[in-house]
């Protein structure tokens, strides 16, 4: 019995001195990095090439879309479904989920019947779907494509088309948005081919149909391929934060639509051509410039050639031009509403009218305004609108045919969203004594893992550490440190100020892709006239975002195709993506220079004055770095002590 009691006392006389010692060990405090924001943030963009819609016509199926694309993102996670002004869907209810991005060839509305053939089995219409952030790094999904199919009249006498196809991809850190700039968020692509709509015939054996009021196989340019692609990305605002810009690029083919004939005209129809790509831009930055709305043709093709006319098949070849556009006519026009007043009353038809607000209604307002402000920008437009009057195709009462449909509503706080470099910064000790030495650490980025898949380099890497007053005991005699020196990862010396209250490291070589942080190391003193309370310790980083590729990004084939890298410039965009003048990241990828990125961390300690743990450091509200393991750790020795004390109670 006395041998047990001894060895109960000297075990917990040990975990006493172990507890002891803990306590005095140089446990660090640490400032972290702002994480991705969780609410105030969001943005949808959607493309559509043909969207038709049939008010009591004969198929079950009312609603569908040919060649579509449309992504999504929201920082507090997809908690409700989006559905756009045209019953699309743009994005399921997904709440642990932050981006989705779905592209397809073909797909019926919301809450209609799921197609069927004509022996009553269901017919899938494959649609390439993305979404994340993943469980794991790189966090994202894709690019994921559907095959490709024909629709072979499936959806009779709806729409059908040919050889289509989708591709999408999403991307979400869901730690940081820095890792995010230079890729898109969401991508997402739908091609067809031989596009029709509203049949008032048959379905030949080739699964065409025999009478489409609509339809691309049009004579005049041999151009039959519709496509769709819509993505999203980051904008960087070039002071640590960033906005969003959503881009919808359309290429519609020739577009014929079928008027009853007549003896004087038996080739009877107008025809429809629009001209290159069509995109709708829009970009938010939370600030005062910087926010606008661009919907225009291609702006690279001759401003006085034509971008979208109309014509009268019914007429002799000289006068089947009843109206046209030239893209110096698009930049600020209304349209050719009234150069189509004459058409048949059965046929209401817009045509390259301007973009206008968002409408909940069946035929929308072209006299509303779109929304451009710092912190929303939301808008809906159509190339042409066609509403087609009872009488004009059989069975049909009435029908509403979107050719071109885009959409987008971005949303962003105000001042924009902290999108700096990840970096960390550590003190060796949470507290300090009078006279004490002692070192901070900094780190650019934080982890290689804390900034993938950022696509750049970061070149001409500057740090600047700066000390001062967090909080005061006695306001007239603060706490005091002074920097002592500083080095860098390469021996680069820091150069420390005057006042001895900051240090800068001018230049410290670049960081690539998946290589470690830069680190830098800088040893500090207490004052001897210190008084007692908390030191703030902010250090500030400032790069170049250089040598940036697509390969070094896990969308590195988004990011191509975005770009027209991949398809040899054909279906590339023809806007900014990775531009200058704020409106991307890497301007580089395409030719552009460097841009500035910047990072901050806040680090509140150590404290100076009698030795206690602090408090959790790092920015409030924004992200905290714990001294929670530290504290269990102490919580579990004092409780097996009390356990040991306990146990050799009883067994005395």
């Amino acid at each position: 019995m006395t041998k047990q009691i001894s060895r109960a006392r000297r075990f917990q006389a040990a975990l006493v001195g172990g507890l002891l010692i803990a306590g005095a060990f140089t446990i660090p405090a640490y400032g972290v990095a702002t994480p991705a924001p969780t609410s105030g943030f969001s943005a949808y963009v959607n493309g559509t090439t043909v969207h038709a819609h049939a008010v009591q016509a004969p198929p079950k199926i009312a609603d569908a879309d040919i060649a579509f694309s449309s992504t999504a993102f929201n920082g507090g996670g997809l908690k409700t479904a989006i559905v756009n002004e045209v019953n699309e869907l743009v994005a399921p209810a997904i709440p642990n989920r932050n981006a989705y991005a779905r592209g397809g060839g073909v797909e019926v509305g919301v809450g209609q019947p799921v197609p069927t053939d004509a022996e009553g089995r269901p017919i899938e219409l494959p649609v390439a779907i993305a979404q994340a952030a993943t469980d794991k790094a790189p966090f994202a999904d894709g690019p994921n494509t559907t095959t490709i199919v024909p629709l072979d009249g499936a959806l009779n006498p709806l729409v059908n088309a040919q050889a289509l196809q989708g591709i999408a991809a999403a991307l979400w850190n869901p730690n940081y948005l820095f890792p995010m700039l230079g890729n898109p968020i969401g991508y997402a692509y739908g091609t067809a081919a031989d596009v029709e709509a509203l049949n008032v015939g048959e379905v030949d054996e080739g699964g065409d149909f025999t009478a489409p009021l609509l339809d691309t196989e049009a004579p005049g340019p041999e151009r039959n391929v519709s496509s769709s692609q819509s993505y999203t990305y980051l904008v960087n605002n070039g002071d640590g934060t960033c906005g969003i810009a959503t881009e919808s690029h359309i290429s519609i083919a020739p577009i014929q639509i079928a008027l009853p004939p007549s003896a004087d005209a038996p080739q009877t129809g107008l025809l429809i051509e629009v001209a290159g790509d069509w995109v709708m831009k829009a970009v938010a930055t939370g600030k005062a410039t910087g926010n606008k709305l661009t919907y225009t043709p291609d702006p690279n093709q001759d401003p006085a050639s034509f971008v979208l006319r109309v014509l009268d098949l019914s007429l002799p070849l000289p006068d089947q031009v009843l109206g046209q556009l030239a893209l110096q006519d698009i930049l600020g026009d209304t349209g050719l509403a009234e150069q189509l007043d004459p058409l048949d009353p059965l046929l209401d038809i817009a045509v390259g009218a301007d973009p206008r607000a968002i409408s909940s209604e069946p035929i929308p307002d072209d006299t509303s305004s779109p929304t451009v402000t710092p912190t929303r920008v939301s808008a809906a437009a159509d190339v042409v609108r066609l509403k087609i009057g009872a009488g004009l195709a059989d069975g049909f009462e009435a029908a509403d045919v979107r050719v071109g449909h885009f959409e987008t509503d971005i949303r962003v706080p105000q001042g924009g969203v902290n999108c700096e470099i990840p970096i960390a910064k550590t003190s060796s000790v949470p507290v300090a004594t009078t006279g004490e030495q002692f070192t901070f650490q900094v780190k650019v980025p934080a982890t290689a893992a804390s900034v993938i898949p950022f696509p750049c380099d970061l070149t001409n890497v500057k740090i600047t550490d700066v000390l001062s007053v967090e909080e005061a005991t006695n306001p007239s005699n603060p706490p005091k440190m002074n920097l002592v020196s500083g080095t860098g990862p390469k021996g680069e010396v820091g150069k420390v100020s005057a006042d001895k209250q900051s240090i800068v490291f001018a230049n410290l070589g670049s960081w690539k892709p998946g290589s470690n942080p830069i680190v830098v190391t800088i040893k500090a003193v207490v004052a001897d006239n210190s008084g007692q309370g908390i030191v703030k310790d902010e250090a500030t980083a400032v790069a170049t975002a250089a040598n940036c590729k697509a390969s070094n990004s896990v969308l590195g084939a988004v990011i191509n195709r975005i770009t027209g890298t991949l398809t040899g410039n054909v279906g590339g965009t023809t806007g900014d993506f990775f531009g200058p003048n704020g409106t991307g990241l890497t301007g580089n990828i395409r030719g552009g220079g460097p841009v500035a990125v910047t990072g901050d961390n806040v680090l509140r300690g150590p404290r100076i004055g009698p030795t206690r743990v602090l408090p959790a450091t790092g920015l409030p509200a924004t992200g905290v770095a714990s001294h929670l393991p530290m504290a269990l750790g102490l919580l579990g020795l004092a409780m097996i002590a009390l356990m040991a004390r306990r146990i050799g109670t009883a067994r005395r």
